[in-house]
């Protein structure tokens, strides 16, 4: 015989036909998925309301102010405004909707204004021309003498990757996809201004 599934909502079927639902993967400092939180909220609120409620189903651990990315094929495709309405939030195909602690060292109180926040990617070579990235991108703050060797340890330790791993990658800057690999002595910002020529910015390439 067929088999019927039902959902015990937490509203009156007419409220929640104005509301709309959306399920937020929450990762930690690590990088790694904690949990999965499903989200009902009216239509017209704001990122801001979804993530003052978020904040109530989780635990928070740092430094309590969150973000919302949406990643795609291993990239942040996009980093929502507060103020912008929960309506732009839409899940399909590979896209994640990622919830986040700003880490303290993002904070603009601990930043000066020659810091950069850079988006950190995996990839791969695929036929040795093009790249694919994967897995989970994140954002790390780079200061104006920071070298790539000091920014590798930092990224280690945030991954907790073991040394046998992470000896394995190979470090570039990613730009259009194409990579520019790097030495453990380049200076990091110096080495992403060099190939942005248009207003997009490069983003930190891991190879493995």
């Amino acid at each position: 015989s067929d088999t019927v599934y039902f959902e015990t909502l937490d509203a009156p079927v007419a409220e929640v036909e104005n509301k709309k639902e959306v399920t937020l993967r929450f990762f930690n400092e690590h990088v790694q998925e904690e949990s999965k939180v499903k989200m009902i909220v009216p239509r017209n609120a704001t990122i801001n309301v979804l993530l003052q409620e978020f904040a109530l189903k989780v635990e928070l651990k740092g430094t309590r102010q969150l973000r919302l990315i949406e990643t795609f094929n291993g990239k942040v495709q996009k980093q929502f405004k507060p103020t912008e309405s929960v309506e732009w939030l839409h899940e399909y195909g590979h896209i994640v909707l990622r919830v986040e602690e700003v880490g303290a060292e993002e904070l603009p109180e601990n930043r000066t204004d020659d810091d950069r926040v850079v988006q950190v990617q995996h990839f791969c070579k695929e036929q040795s021309i093009s790249t694919r990235c994967f897995g989970h991108p994140f954002y790390m703050r780079v200061g104006p003498n920071d070298t790539f060797a000091e920014l590798k340890a930092r990224i280690k330790a945030k991954l907790q990757e073991t040394d046998e791993e992470f000896d394995k990658w190979r470090f570039a800057v990613l730009y259009f996809q194409r990579p520019e690999y790097v030495k453990d002595e380049d200076n990091v910002i110096a080495s992403m201004k060099r190939v942005e020529t248009y207003k997009l910015e490069a983003a930190i390439g891991m190879e493995h």
